[in-house]
């Protein structure tokens, strides 16, 4: 009976210790709340609006216009809903761009400032395969991914090899400042 005992203590407390660890190594219960708190740290202001991107429901990406600047806050999600800050990159660019892991697949994660609202799609080529990415709801800004082959090489989109359109279907490429950041 004292042996039953001792084993169910010692199951207890090593769930218990589990419980602690996993809330230290995920300790982001509320994602927007940590996210808002990071852009104010870094660039000293409010923010109001965000994009976020979940991948496979375990890698997430913020997409921010913090003033002049684009930023991109990673974050990690756990079993139990709970999330890890995983960094941030950010560009005084229009445009933010980068290919991302996520279980074994490979995604093209692409954002940027669209003022006008003139910018409808998004044809790339990434190791001589052409991509196209429509724009969900064209504002102000967008954030938008597309999977991509698994043996790609290429970390990034280049201008040489981008064009956007319009709503028309018109190339207008060399309209828009088309600066770019890495994601």
């Amino acid at each position: 009976m004292k042996k039953k005992t001792k084993f169910i203590w010692i199951l207890i407390v090593s769930l218990l210790l589990i419980v602690v660890g996993y809330t230290r190594y995920y300790p982001i219960k509320h994602d927007t709340i940590e996210l808002r708190h990071i852009i104010e740290d870094k660039f000293g202001v409010n923010i109001e609006r965000f994009t976020s991107i979940g991948l496979n429901n375990k890698d997430f990406y913020y997409f921010v216009v913090a003033g002049d600047n684009i930023a991109i806050v990673r974050m990690k999600m756990g079993v139990f809903n709970r999330f890890r800050y995983q960094g941030i990159s950010y560009t005084g660019a229009n445009f933010v761009n980068g290919v991302v892991e996520s279980k074994g697949n490979k995604y093209l994660l692409v954002g940027g400032k669209n003022p006008n609202h003139e910018i409808e799609k998004i044809s790339f080529t990434l190791d001589n395969i052409q991509y196209e990415i429509d724009i969900v709801n064209p504002g102000d800004t967008f954030f938008e991914y597309i999977q991509i082959d698994n043996k790609t090489f290429d970390d990034h989109i280049f201008l040489d090899n981008t064009i956007l359109y319009n709503g028309n279907g018109e190339d207008i490429t060399t309209t828009i400042d088309t600066s770019s950041g890495g994601v």
